[in-house]
């Protein structure tokens, strides 16, 4: 190849393998040879021809046969391209994003268009395919198949802001208006069935759009990216809402999907960031992944009954959700389907699904109540993950596995009731946390009356526990301070730590023979307490005088605070007094210890003021004093600590790591170990959140292939479980790619600013510094208008309404008013006479008064003249009765003529025409047709070819009989050979049978008379006709009669 950076040099190259290309100086690539044109090699990656940015103009020669896929794939200043006659086929991509081609022409050959030939053409103005080309056709620039039912590509440099897709169109193909950002109304006639893949992406003008009935497929992305699309109407037709449909368009505010669809495809409203309601059709089965992600203003959907899968992110970061049903078909709930959706509430699991994905409620930030149908038989990991408002939940009867993490965070979890064979534990870290922090587990079998959580019970004055109940958890009443009674049925076998702690109403409690176990301090600072009871049948605890021990009343547990005794003798076969046993009892001031007592646990005279009597020597007989046990007290005489005694050894949680250990307590003045803690063993690595790996974009770090540790130690791990040194990798940043010059907005039509496509491929838009471009539609700027005032129609000029101009454009709403043409009057014609001048029938305009036709004025007649005229003006005249009358008052005759005939009316005839009668005279010619006469008589005329009727009225009534003769003359000339001597008019009856009248001829006129209206025809004496045929009364000649069809003198010629 002959290539240099210079630009005046020329360079040449292969570009088939009988083509050869050459770019001069100015710009031209001209390719010649014969054959097909090599394809693009590595489909985008080399140009074919270059340098690319000197090609201005291309120029294919006759003989070359294909232009190849990508050949001028994003030549930046490519403005016009030449396609021979010979080319027949353009591939795949041929002009894909030339954005300085304006104009192309495909000629006749061209049988063969590829995909996306002229995608992102963004100057591009029109396409012209020869009206020759079988294959393909346009109109208005816009390209389609040969009979227009598919519309291939709309030229997306064109500035219409509407367009009407014609109703011939059944499929819009794919790409076909992508990215045409000027368009604003889009109509789809009912002719339309599909609609092709990214048919309408990036039409971020649209505001609407209206999809027929007629429709039954849509392809993926048809309107992906049309941003600024705020309503859209979906039809009954479509049984599916395609992958990525409406994907980012951010300004739709609410669809309704209707019962038609089954499916509502991947990420279909991905993004759709203002979308607030969504109506879904009772025919949906499956919502795909992705579906509604991220559309963070939608606050309520309605799942219908026929959805049985729920796909991964379906509804991930709709952040605005509050509550959806889930209804009793779903089987499947996919991994993050409702994740970080924050500002649910409540979620029920319905007993149809049988697994809950991974992370599936993950970030559910605000939910405080989860119900887990029964069906259910695996939590996914981290399902429910940070739900750290959550306070309730039901396991159902199914569930068999808890994933990693499943209630990580989910630090407020107070009830749970446990439908499962799990077992559960309050207060224990089993199963993901799920107790840790529970103050009441149970299971069906032990409901109570108040199951929610100790707050629930702030206010209650009398508690009655149902028979149902088999244990009271832990701190269940903590602080009731109004909690006055309580009745514990023979059910109960536990009281857990803390339950009745700080009931400071509670006066009295009985414990019945079911008690096995009472919790630490389960009564501390009850101070209105005043006794105890446990039913003698109680196997494990026993009370006297109101204070709890335990059965054998070796250990005193609890004083009843309350009691206002002032003075207490502990019995003789107590060796302990529990943690707390006198906690508070500052009405107690005397004490007596017996010899036995070698334990008192921690703060178990906290605050008491009995010491006179207690004597020193309880500390120095005593095996261990626990921490605290008269802290509060202002006795002087007994030994106390100065310190706490009980050291409390902390719980540690074991680590992926490190061993950690159960709480323990130990005594820092004897050092005996009051309760041991346990060792855990490190837990060890597992494999939690799996992430693939990522390329890195231009904003966002990519990764290697990693684990979360499931555990929760925050290492990302390997597939063997080894911490990685290396994860995430540094964002790439964006890079200049394709350059836009600035094109400045129009009034109709947006322009934009200069900058530069990402080249990384992100879809930025970016200026010099490469800094973003948030939006680059610089929006159009609206007409500059001035007002015009209107100007009213006259009969000859037009006019015009009140219109506007644009100052910046041609933009004008001007509207021609025709001008209103003239309102004809008919004038009457008025004879002259020997006293007046008369006029010729004419017509003028009632409206301007401007003489039409006729009016002309004729002179006065001289004293000796005979007779006077009126000529038919434009098929009619007509004349008043009174200037009949001067006509006949002067003895005149009137003449009545037109070009072809006249009837001269002797005024004995004009005397007996309005003899009686009222009203005008009117005589009307107009031409008429054979068929408006007899059956008999249109025979005996049929070879006429011209019949003009005569209208003879007076005040409406028609003419028949004239009383005397008038004389007809009709202008005639005799075919060729006739003999005129021969000639007579023959009188044709109304049955179809002749008379013979006699005439004159001379001059090219036939005269005669007659005394009434009928049908005439000139006929000639001749035993035999030309033809041969043996009749007299052959019709050969001018036909000229008068005849009376409804009252009008017709005149019927045939010009031989």
């Amino acid at each position: 190849m002959n290539y240099s950076g210079d630009s005046s040099a020329e360079t040449s190259d292969v570009c088939g393998d009988n083509l050869t290309w050459t770019l001069d100086e100015k710009g031209t690539l001209t390719i010649s040879g014969t054959g097909d044109m090599y394809d693009r090699p590595s489909g985008i990656s080399e140009p074919l021809f270059t340098p690319m940015h000197l090609v201005r103009t291309v120029v294919i020669c006759d003989g070359v046969t294909s232009i190849g896929d990508y050949a001028f794939f994003g030549y930046p200043y490519l403005s016009e391209v030449t396609i021979p006659n010979s080319v027949k086929s353009i591939g795949d991509y041929a002009f894909f994003q030339c954005e300085a081609l304006t104009n192309i022409t495909i000629p006749s050959s061209v049988t063969s268009i590829g995909d996306q030939v002229f995608t992102l053409c963004s100057t591009l103005t029109g396409i012209t395919v020869s009206e020759s080309n079988p294959s393909y056709s346009s109109d208005n620039g816009v390209l389609f198949d040969k009979g227009k039912e598919e519309l291939i590509h709309y030229p997306v440099g064109n500035g219409r802001t509407s367009y009407a897709i014609p109703n011939t169109v059944t499929l819009i193909g794919e790409f076909a208006f992508r990215e045409c950002k000027y368009l604003t109304d889009i109509t789809i006639p009912d002719s339309v069935k599909t609609i092709g893949t990214k048919a309408f992406q990036g039409c971020i003008g649209l505001k609407g759009i209206t999809i027929p009935d007629s429709v039954t497929s849509v392809g993926d992305g048809a309107f992906q990216s049309c941003s600024y699309l705020v309503s859209v109407t979906i039809p009954n037709s479509l049984k599916s809402i395609s992958k990525y449909m409406f994907s980012n368009c951010s300004y739709l505010v609410s669809v309704t999907i209707p019962d038609s669809v089954e499916t509502i495809g991947e990420s279909a409203f991905f993004r759709c960031s203002e979308l607030r309601q969504v109506t879904i059709g009772n025919s949906v089965e499956t919502i795909e992944k992705y579906a509604f992600e991220g559309c963070t203003n939608l606050t309520n959907v309605t799942i219908p009954d026929s959805v049985e899968t729920i796909g991964e992110s379906a509804f991930s970061e709709c952040k605005s959700l509050t509550n959806t049903t889930i209804p009793d078909s779903v089987e499947t709930i996919g991994e993050y389907a409702f994740y970080y959706c924050e500002s649910m509430t409540k979620i029920t699991i319905p007993d149809s699904v049988k697994n809950i994905g991974g992370s599936a409620f993950r970030n559910c930030e605000s939910v405080t109540e989860v119900t887990i149908g029964n069906s259910v038989e695996t939590i996914g990991e981290y399902a429910f993950r940070n739900c750290k408002s959550m306070t309730e939940i039901t396991i159902g009867s199914s569930v068999t596995s808890i994933g990693n993490g499943a209630f990580l965070y989910c630090d407020n979890i107070r009830e749970v009731v446990n439908y499962s064979s799990l077992n559960i534990v309050a207060g224990k870290t089993d199963y993901e946390n799920i107790g840790r922090n529970a103050y009441f587990v149970h299971t069906p079998s032990s409901e109570r009356p108040y199951t929610k959580v100790q707050s629930n019970y702030l206010t209650a004055s009398q508690v009655t526990i149902p028979d149902s109940v088999t244990s009271i958890g832990n701190s269940v009443f903590l602080n009731c301070k109004s909690l006055e009674s309580v009745t514990i049925p023979d059910s109960v076998t536990s009281i857990g730590e803390n339950a009745f702690s700080g009931c400071t109403s509670l006066t009295g409690i009985v414990i019945p023979s079911s008690m096995t176990s009472i919790g630490y301090a389960a009564f501390s600072e009850c101070t209105s307490l005043t006794g105890i009871t446990v039913s003698e049948s109680n196997p494990s605890y026993s009370s006297d005088g109101g204070v709890l021990f335990d059965k054998d009343k070796d250990a005193l547990i609890q004083y009843p605070v309350g009691n206002d005794s002032k003075s207490y003798v502990i019995p003789d076969s107590v060796t302990s007094i529990e943690d707390f046993a006198f906690y508070g009892c500052t009405s107690i001031t005397s004490i007596t210890f017996p010899d036995s007592v070698s334990s008192v646990g921690y703060a178990a005279f906290y605050g008491c003021t009995f010491c006179d009597t207690a004597g020193n020597e309880i500390c120095q007989d005593a095996d261990c004093l626990k921490g605290r046990h008269f802290h509060g007290s202002d006795c002087d005489k007994l030994t106390m600590a100065d310190t706490d005694d009980i050291i409390i050894d902390e719980a540690v949680d074991p680590t992926c790591t490190e061993t950690g250990n159960t709480t323990g307590k130990h005594c820092s003045e004897c050092g005996v170990i009051i309760s041991e803690k346990k060792i855990l063993p490190a837990l060890g690595h597992v494999k939690g959140t799996h992430h693939e790996a990522s390329d890195s974009t231009c904003t966002s770090a990519g990764n290697v292939e990693y684990w979360d540790c499931g555990n929760g130690c925050g290492s990302y791990l390997d597939d063997s479980l080894d911490i990685l040194d290396v994860v995430f990798i540094d964002a790439l940043g964006h890079e200049k790619g394709t350059h836009h010059e600035a094109v400045n907005a129009t009034c109709t039509s947006a322009g934009n600013p200069e900058y530069w496509d990402c080249d990384n491929g992100c879809g930025s838009h970016l200026d010099d510094n490469l800094d973003i471009i948030a939006d680059i539609v610089i929006k159009a700027l609206g007409h500059d208008t001035t007002d015009h005032a209107a100007k009213a129609a006259t009969c000859t000029e037009k006019g015009w309404s009140v219109y506007q101009t644009c100052s910046r454009c041609d933009y004008s709403t001007y509207r021609e008013i025709p001008a209103l043409g003239h309102t004809v009057v008919v004038d009457k014609a008025i004879p002259a006479t020997k006293t007046s001048v008369g006029h010729s029938a004419g017509t003028h305009c009632s409206v301007c008064d401007t003489t039409l036709s006729g009016n002309e004025e004729i002179p006065m007649l001289p004293s000796e003249a005979t007779k006077t005229e009126v000529s038919v003006s434009e098929g009619s005249a007509v004349m008043d009765k009174d200037s009949v009358q001067a006509v006949i008052d002067e003895g005149l005759s009137l003449e009545i003529r037109d070009s072809d005939l006249s009837i001269d009316i002797p005024n004995s005839v004009l005397s007996n025409v309005i003899s009686g009668k009222e009203g005008d005279v009117s005589l009307d010619v107009a031409e008429v047709s054979a068929g408006d006469l007899g059956e008999a008589q249109k025979d005996a005329v049929k070879d006429a070819d011209l019949i003009i009727s005569i209208d003879l009225s007076v005040g409406g009534t028609a003419i028949h009989e004239l009383g005397d003769d008038v004389i007809v003359t009709v202008n005639y000339t005799p075919l060729s050979g006739k003999d005129t001597s021969k000639m007579y008019v023959a009188y044709v009856k109304d049955d179809g049978t002749i008379e013979k009248i006699d005439c004159s001829y001379a001059d090219g006129k036939v005269t005669f008379t007659t005394d009434h209206f009928s049908f005439y025809a000139i006929m000639y004496d001749d035993p035999e006709s030309e033809s041969g045929f043996p009749t007299v009364y052959l019709v050969i000649g001018v036909i000229a009669a008068l005849v009376l069809v409804g009252g009008a003198i017709a005149v019927v010629r045939r010009h031989g």
